[in-house]
């Protein structure tokens, strides 16, 4: 059997009669007691222009002869025909068609036009009305919101306010699904409370079951509903990625960051009298904490022939002073809204207790003398007691793991009720730092006495083996008066002394040392092996030295220097590689070349040195 089809000219024109004909029938079943509703799937197409696409599929149950007309109360306001081909009527008119499906195959046009109330669309359904049975009604329409100015715009997103219509009868499994364009940040729902406010996602949960889907080309949240009931008018409000909708968020004013939630909610903070209280005492304390790191810093320097070297140079009390000013006042500033000016103040207040790694002493030491020591006569490494915040001491440690506790536990309580609060606190505590990360002992220069020998002795162990040589410990010794702090039991610096036999003496090779040398790199200073050739002045020893010190300048950095008397001449050797192994090459390749036989390679190439020399700073 053929099925009739209509064309939509043919249709609109009998739609039309059917309106006067059966506008008695519609009013009179405007209660709807020859249908029910058993569905109603609403599906929010959000396009990149701000227009929105609605699509309500609804399910009908006609239980009497003929079911002609309904009335759908709470759509939005300037909605309009959708796009697309064989939707507007051809009559006269603002009504659009709209696709009738029946159980049993059936296909009807029926008719949506606004109604004379707003917010309501009337929908005709087909020329004579619906039969018993269960019936499909597809009904789209269109609202610019973006025309409309619906669109709001907070800090972080856009949102607007959708509300569901209002229907006689009550249903199961009522779903909505909005579909947004694709964005970074996931959309999100919340409700519009009684009071005008919004309720978040935990009250949205409580009511809607709630899927999300998320794809290249758009985010879809949908939520279901078990049961919603009658006369039920629900608003949602979206918010989305300002990303998703540029057009709309170009024509949208960007809020004051100054209005920041942070300076509301620390209202209620900023009227106790407590806080007005806490602030100098705030300032008081970390300015103390500030000038007793000082304090250990300045005496931990001293020992080491050093000095303090602060990123602000200004004197101790006013560094303090100004600190704990400057902290204080960021957290003060922060209660009332300005995050600019307390985050310039935070940053200020750190730049005035940060201290720059100390540079090595370069001033003149005093004369002493070397003697072959055992090497329990060496000193240990130590470092010098310092600031009481160095995290490498029992009681930095123990003063770190407590203040993270003690952020930890303020941040958690705070974000309970205010979690930007909570974060801004995080942040201010930051101004810490620079307590615990700076003025450290080990950012002092190294000792060549106290800490030499751990990079000596392993050179001193590679050593053995190499020709007919023999190795000893050396240390430079002070007088009583001269060694001060600066040196443990009077040794001012320890070598390694390589004598060599008769027949290379003979060449004018006197002997080698090997001591280190303190380099200061891009933070704190290290030790670094050399390498000192003593050789006599005009003895042929010194001329094979002078021919080869240009070929093997790609594998370290050579120097020529006087020695301890008017005869003797150095030469100075520093290896870009500095390992054990690398330094018994160098000693082997000095000796070759003194005796005048053919010299072992005595370090990698260039590259190879480079990189591994910047692997052991």
């Amino acid at each position: 059997m053929r099925r009739r089809r209509y064309r939509p000219s043919v249709v609109a024109a009998s739609l039309g009669a059917a309106v006067l004909v059966g506008s008695a029938d519609a009013r009179a079943s405007s209660a709807w007691g020859d249908a029910a509703l058993t569905r109603d799937d609403a599906r929010i197409e959000v396009g990149p222009d701000g227009v929105l696409t609605v699509t309500h599929t609804l399910g009908l149950e006609v239980t009497g002869k003929r079911f002609r007309a309904f009335v759908i109360d709470g759509v939005d306001d300037g909605a309009e025909p959708p796009e697309g081909p064989g939707v507007a009527a051809d009559r006269d008119g603002p009504g659009w068609l709209v696709q009738i499906d029946g159980a049993k195959g059936e296909r009807l046009a029926g008719l949506v036009e606004p109604a004379k109330e707003p917010r309501r669309l009337r929908v005709h359904l087909g020329e004579a009305g619906l039969a018993r049975g269960d019936w499909t009604v597809h009904l789209r329409y269109r609202v610019d919101y973006a025309k409309l100015h619906l669109f709001a715009r907070d800090e972080a997103s856009l949102h607007f306010t959708w509300q569901a219509p209002k229907w006689p009868d009550g249903y199961d499994a009522g779903k909505i699904t909005f579909v947004l364009p694709a964005a970074l940040a996931e959309p999100r729902v919340g409700l519009v409370d009684p009071a005008g406010g919004e309720l978040g996602s935990q009250a949205v949960e409580e009511i809607a079951l709630v899927a999300m889907q998320r794809t290249p080309e758009v985010d879809v949240v949908e939520l279901t509903r078990p049961h919603v009931a009658h006369g039920d008018d629900v608003s949602w409000v979206v918010h989305v990625d300002p990303r998703a909708l540029p057009t709309v968020a170009s024509h949208l004013p960007r809020p004051e960051r100054d209005t920041f939630r942070v300076g509301e909610e620390a209202q209620g903070i900023r009227a106790h009298p407590t806080w007005l209280l806490g602030a100098p005492l705030l300032a008081l304390l970390l300015g103390g904490a500030l000038a007793l790191r000082d304090r250990g810093a300045r005496r931990a320097a001293a020992a080491a022939r050093t000095e303090l070297r602060p990123l602000v140079a200004l004197p101790l009390v006013a560094r303090a002073a100004l600190y704990g000013l400057a902290v204080a006042g960021a957290c003060v500033v922060t209660t009332a809204g300005h995050l600019y000016v307390s985050a310039a103040l935070l940053v200020a207040g750190m730049a005035l207790a940060t201290l720059r790694p100390p540079l090595p002493c370069d001033a003149r030491r005093p004369r002493g003398r070397w003697l072959a020591v055992p090497v329990t006569a060496i000193p240990s490494p130590r470092r010098p007691r310092g600031s009481p915040f160095d995290p490498s001491t029992p009681s930095g440690i123990f003063l770190a793991l407590a203040g993270l506790a003690g952020v930890a536990s303020a941040a958690s309580f705070v974000a309970r009720t205010h979690v930007e609060l909570a974060i801004v606190g995080v942040l201010h505590a930051l101004a810490l730092v620079p307590l615990a990360l700076t003025g450290r002992a080990s950012h002092l220069p190294p000792s060549l006495a106290r800490d030499a020998w751990p990079v000596l002795a392993p050179i001193a162990a590679a050593l053995r083996g190499v020709g007919e040589v023999n190795v000893k410990a050396m240390a430079r010794l002070l007088a009583a008066h001269q060694a001060g702090d600066g040196a443990d039991g009077g040794v001012d610096e320890v070598r390694l002394r390589i004598d060599v036999a008769e027949a290379l003496r003979a060449t004018g090779l006197q002997h080698l040392e090997i001591g280190c040398a303190i380099v200061q790199g891009t933070g704190a200073a290290t030790l670094l092996p050399e390498l000192l050739i003593r050789l006599r002045d005009g003895a042929e020893a010194l001329a094979r030295f002078d021919d080869l010190l240009d070929e093997t300048a790609g594998s370290a950095t050579f120097a020529r220097l006087a020695g301890r008397d008017a005869v003797e001449r150095v030469v100075v050797v520093r290896p870009a590689v500095t390992t054990p192994r690398a330094m018994r090459r160098w000693v082997e390749w000095a000796l070759a070349t003194a005796s005048g036989g053919a010299p072992a390679r005595a370090a990698p190439p260039l590259a190879g040195s480079v990189l591994a020399a910047a692997a052991s700073l």
